[in-house]
């Protein structure tokens, strides 16, 4: 009977999940095909670079605040039956986050003015370093606020909630903007990254407020506010998953930065497209990874390793079932649909890069939730080193790929390096369970 309830509840928080990050995703394609029709190959290239390293810089200064309060807030209320309140050190992690933005937007202010990232520019040609980085800095805490409001209702069992901001709110917001204001934002790739920054800081202000009441979570818990080394020990306790998060978004963006940089922008435009194309083929895992986050964490907590198996199991096989159908597509149409949505300026030469990027993506899914149900088990250390090996190879391995074969050399070291952690982390977490569920069954137990 338990198994039934799990699996139902399992499915209808995917159907639920689904529809939010279909219509997340719709949205999202739609703004990136608006863009790339109405601007020149060039200028969406450029304008791509901002938007990949804007991803991974507030990753940094978010300081992995959504696996954090999702994990603190769950515990939190399974701790207290009957309760919704979860005491979180909330203005601890903004105080962080604001420093920290402003710390990243100095150092990409450097780096433009160094010369080792190409300008964001105006239509007439105006690089504008001061602004962009100005820009960054705001966009950061908006995105910052936005990963906290997500973890908070994930960890109170809202995870539909929880989503809409970022995956909802936000692209529809930039569609309708760009469609009101298109003769001005698409003529314009400072402009248009100037009304993205400004659409995700007024989402992320109305989110916030919903989230605090939805999830009745308190700011700080009594003990944390007289403690004067809190701000310290905070800090503490995010950097795994400060450095889990920043190596995750690294993983995910590092090709499109890098292809910026090394290839130029025209470059950039075709590997966006290709990134942005397959990895539809993940989204299936995504949206079960954002569903069963809070129920990991508290099959850990209990002690019930064979529950959490069985979680991660069901999840993976709802997720390839989804995935396989969508890559064999992507093989087989990939070209064309990208000619049909983006344009012919972008189909060329594009399949092989779509191809080996939508591989990837499958033997992501294949081996289902491993880094989430390691973290939510408290064993995000482990996934960080084997994240961390496997984007040391691609930051050395991306340069020279990129020189020799271009937009097709970064896929293939960005899809071998997602297959060698997830790989990695797919054997560590068959050894934890097992070692977990030995445990539970006690020395003497036979079975």
């Amino acid at each position: 009977m338990a198994a039934c309830v799990i699996r139902f509840e399992l499915l209808r928080g995917v159907i639920g999940l689904g529809s939010i990050r279909l219509a997340g995703l719709l949205s999202g394609l739609i703004l990136n095909v608006v863009l790339a029709r109405s601007m020149e190959p060039a200028a969406f290239g450029s304008l791509a670079l901002y938007l990949a390293l804007i991803a991974i810089l507030s990753a940094v200064s978010s300081g992995g605040a959504t696996p954090f309060l999702t994990r603190g807030v769950a515990t939190a209320v399974a701790g207290n039956p009957g309760r919704q309140t979860a005491p979180v050190p909330l203005r601890g992690l903004l105080l962080l986050l604001a420093l920290g933005s402003l710390l990243l937007a100095a150092m990409v202010y450097g780096l433009l003015q160094a010369g080792f990232l190409p300008p964001l520019a105006k239509a007439d040609g105006e690089a504008r370093p001061l602004s962009t980085s100005l820009l960054i800095a705001v966009g950061l805490c908006a995105f910052g606020v936005l990963a906290m409001v997500c973890g908070i209702l994930r960890g109170a069992g809202k995870p539909v909630a929880g989503d809409l901001p970022s995956n909802v709110a936000l692209p529809v917001l930039l569609v309708v903007g760009i469609v009101v204001f298109q003769p001005l934002i698409t003529a314009d790739p400072f402009v248009t990254f100037a009304a993205y920054v400004g659409v995700a800081v007024v989402v992320s202000l109305i989110a916030a407020a919903c989230a605090v009441g939805w999830s009745g979570v308190s700011v700080v818990s009594p003990a944390a506010r007289a403690r004067p080394d809190a701000p310290v020990a905070l800090l503490r306790t995010l950097l795994p998953f400060l450095a889990l998060a920043t190596v995750g978004a690294a993983s995910m963006h590092a090709g499109t930065v890098m292809v910026g940089i090394f290839a130029g922008e025209e470059a950039t435009a075709t590997y966006r497209v290709a990134d942005r194309v397959a990895a539809l083929v993940s989204v299936p895992l995504v949206v079960v990874n954002a569903i069963i986050g809070a129920e990991i964490a508290r099959g850990y907590q209990a002690g019930d390793a064979q529950s959490v198996r069985r979680l991660v199991s069901r999840a993976r096989r709802i997720s390839i079932g989804i995935a396989v159908p969508l890559c064999v597509g992507f093989f087989l149409l990939g070209s064309d649909l990208v000619a049909t949505l983006f344009g012919e300026a972008y189909s060329r030469d594009i399949h092989p890069t779509l191809a080996i990027l939508a591989t990837g993506h499958l033997i992501n899914v294949a081996c289902g939730s491993v880094g989430l149900a390691l973290m939510m088990g408290g064993h995000e250390r482990l996934v960080l080193r084997e994240q961390s090996l496997a984007i040391f190879v691609a930051l050395f391995a991306l340069p020279p790929a990129i020189i020799l074969w271009g937009e097709a050399g970064a896929a293939v070291v960005v899809a071998g390096t997602m297959a060698l952690w997830n790989i990695r982390l797919l054997r560590r977490l068959d050894s934890t369970l097992a070692t977990a569920a030995g445990e539970a069954r006690g020395p003497g137990h036979v079975g």
